[in-house]
């Protein structure tokens, strides 16, 4: 979620609720392929190759944040354009 106020721009990360099943059903109806269909259950990302080595090293560690906010200083940042 994205919220401007005047200062800041908050960048809030919240977890979704939705029917992975049903959308990885329609994906391999669709011939998608089929590893990005098996990341929506496994929660797993099916190419590690495209993962900086930190966040590849991490893989199948669950995140601890139930959500994360960040505060980035909007005025601050159209000041410096």
């Amino acid at each position: 979620m994205l919220e401007a106020t005047a200062d800041t721009l908050e960048v809030t990360h919240v977890p979704l609720e939705y029917d992975f099943a049903a959308t990885a059903r329609k994906m391999r109806t669709a011939a998608l392929p089929a590893g990005y269909a098996d990341a929506l259950a496994s929660g797993l990302w099916p190419s590690l190759d495209v993962l900086p080595p930190t966040e590849a090293a991490a893989m199948g560690e669950a995140l601890q944040a139930d959500a994360l906010s960040i505060s980035i200083p909007w005025a601050q940042l159209r000041a410096e354009r």
